[in-house]
């Protein structure tokens, strides 16, 4: 037995048109057999059916919506990530604020212990005034402000307060050095 030919005697398993009265069918070159017709042959990335209806499969685009995949994947990823680490020092911040400001019982702002105003200092200092109070006095010990901060610049100190300043009192950001002012 052939698959096909012209015996008439099987075309894929089934009887040909022969036995019933029709005609052989065969088919092209490149194109086999089948119940609705000639088809052609398989290629690679083509897929039948049972209806025998082609369905193309294109690797590159089957790569491509992998691709897509995975990236959609990343940047949600990524977009989560970012989002929960903005949320966090969101949550940070707020905390910070709110434990910056307590209020007692009978409803009063109670303002948070004061550090002291310069680290090493053994006694407490006054609360600060705004440098605008100030008129050139420190805001320390209330003398004659000779001193500058280094890197901020703010002169809010005399020289033997500075000494011991860590950090600056008006902006609070560490102090490196610092520079006495001399009138000329």
């Amino acid at each position: 037995m052939s698959s096909y030919g012209n015996t008439g005697e099987l075309l894929f398993g089934q009887p040909s048109n022969n036995e019933n009265g029709g005609s052989n069918n065969v088919c092209p070159s490149g194109q086999v057999p089948s119940s609705f017709g000639c088809i052609p042959l398989s290629e690679e990335g083509t897929v039948f059916i049972n209806t025998n209806k082609l369905l193309w499969v294109n690797s590159g685009a089957q790569l491509i919506i992998v691709f897509v995949g995975v990236m959609d994947f990343l940047l949600g990823t990524l977009y989560f990530y970012v989002r929960r680490r903005r949320n966090e020092e969101r949550l940070e911040r707020s905390r910070a604020a709110r434990q910056s400001v307590r209020v007692n019982e009978d409803g009063q702002v109670v303002e948070p212990p004061r550090k002291r105003l310069f680290s090493r200092s053994p006694v407490s200092h006054r609360p600060l005034k705004p440098v605008s109070e100030l008129n050139g006095r420190c805001c320390g010990c209330g003398s004659t402000a000779d001193t500058v901060l280094l890197p901020c610049k703010h002169a809010v100190c005399c020289f033997a307060c500075s000494d011991r300043a860590t950090y600056c009192p008006f902006c609070k950001e560490p102090c490196s050095d610092r520079q006495r002012l001399f009138v000329v």
